[in-house]
């Protein structure tokens, strides 16, 4: 906002009531890009009905936004040459986040802001080094360098380096976790910086399924409502201070990150803790090294690039469809009637090496499917040596937490005592 050369204040929930009500001033003052609407996209007959009652009087009623900034916002979007909308967690982190991403998606369709140079969808990142946690593979669908883990050519190098054979089958996202949870599919969970019992939407739901697990294991700086859960909690050092390593930011720049105090006694590296664990299971990786993990992943890189993306980090649809459906706001106003709200499409997405599918998570790729590792900024004191709860008690491991320093102990002895 502060090199904004204007700002709309909206209204907490209304976000799809000022996208729709941009969308039909552009398609009233005949700013819409006929072409790409024709070439690229189905559905626009309906997507018009739906956003026709989203007048600049309704608009402003709704979402506070005087009516001469949504028409200014609207028309200067539509004659744009070049124009990007970014969006971070405030669109996201909503009951209808799908839809509100939608609506803005639905946005560049109308005026063909998209899969061209300076132009696109960018949803930001919203916390520190997400982009990096996606670089590095912590995502159920790609292996390091974003390269799917369904593209046998891809896979078969990273079988060779790491001399196993990489399951070809993408594995779960968040929400889908907590769906195998609740079938009994997933039955012990392994959570590194990342806090999802605050951080779901329905808590008490996320408590129930996380209580039920056989195995919980958190490994943090803090002791967050998480970790109170688990099993076995392994106290982490802070990687922007306390590490080696790099981060990655929005635009994929990535920065090196020098060590600079030591962690307070008992927490210990991430990656000795993996490296640890690792080797107790019968796989030893060698030194916990950043730099020979870093030319690792230098050295399994794509070595090709079979699209050439837009100035932002989402991937190029070559068609997209219009469909209206959902709810047209978290909040409980008036709603124009007769009208569906947000409408989403769907398009064809080359994937990494050369291969075409069609995919819906092509309506907003770079927010789909992601691992978000982050770390909290407000929390209770720092964990100073393995915690063991009372649950894991239960399992025989507070003795083996006292006898001994290393976190990877305890682990494998409450994933052998959970076993039996």
């Amino acid at each position: 906002m502060q090199w904004a050369e204007l700002w709309a204040a909206l209204d907490v929930g209304s976000d799809i009531a000022l996208a729709n009500a941009i969308a039909r001033e552009i398609i009233a003052a005949g700013l819409e890009n006929r072409d790409f609407i024709e070439n690229a996209t189905t559905g626009f007959d309906e997507y018009r009905a739906a956003v026709e009652p989203y007048t600049l009087a309704y608009a402003e009623r709704e979402t506070g936004v005087p009516a001469d900034v949504i028409r200014t916002m609207a028309h200067e979007y539509g004659r744009a040459r070049r124009a990007m909308i970014c969006w971070t967690l405030g669109i996201t982190e909503h009951h209808n986040a799908v839809d509100n991403v939608l609506a803005l998606v639905n946005l560049s369709l109308l005026t063909g802001h998209v899969g061209r140079y300076g132009s696109g969808l960018n949803p930001l990142r919203g916390q520190n080094n997400v982009q990096g946690g996606g670089d590095m593979g912590a995502l159920p669908d790609r292996l390091p360098g974003f390269q799917h883990v369904e593209n046998d050519e891809l896979r078969t190098k990273f079988d060779r380096a790491w001399k196993v054979p990489v399951p070809p089958q993408k594995g779960w996202h968040l929400s889908q976790m907590f769906e195998a949870m609740e079938r009994g599919d997933l039955r012990a969970l392994y959570v590194i910086g990342e806090n999802p019992l605050q951080s779901e939407a329905d808590q008490h739901h996320a408590r129930h399924l996380l209580e039920g697990l056989e195995f919980l294991l958190a490994q943090d700086l803090f002791l967050t409502k998480t970790a109170e859960l688990a099993h076995v909690v392994l106290p982490a050092s802070a990687a922007w201070c306390e590490s080696e390593g790099t981060v990655t930011n929005s635009e994929r720049r990535v920065q090196r990150v020098r060590k600079a105090i030591e962690a307070p006694a008992g927490a210990r590296d991430d990656l000795m803790i993996l490296f640890d664990l690792a080797k107790r299971l019968g796989r030893d990786w060698g030194r916990p090294d950043s730099e020979t993990i870093w030319n690792e992943v230098r050295g399994l890189r794509a070595t090709t690039t079979t699209t050439r993306a837009s100035s932002s980090s989402t991937a190029v649809c070559g068609s997209g469809r219009f469909v209206v459906r959902g709810s047209h706001s978290s909040r409980s106003s008036t709603i124009p009637p007769s009208t569906g709200s947000t409408p989403s499409f769907r398009c064809a997405s080359p994937r990494d090496g050369g291969s075409t599918s069609t995919t819906p998570a092509c309506r907003a790729p770079a927010i789909a499917r992601r691992c978000v590792v982050a770390r909290a900024s407000t929390c209770p004191p720092r964990t100073p040596t393995v915690m063991v709860s009372a649950r894991a008690r239960s399992f025989g491991c507070g003795r083996a937490a006292a006898r001994s320093k290393s976190p990877s102990a305890v682990t494998m002895a409450c994933a052998r005592a959970s076993r039996s």
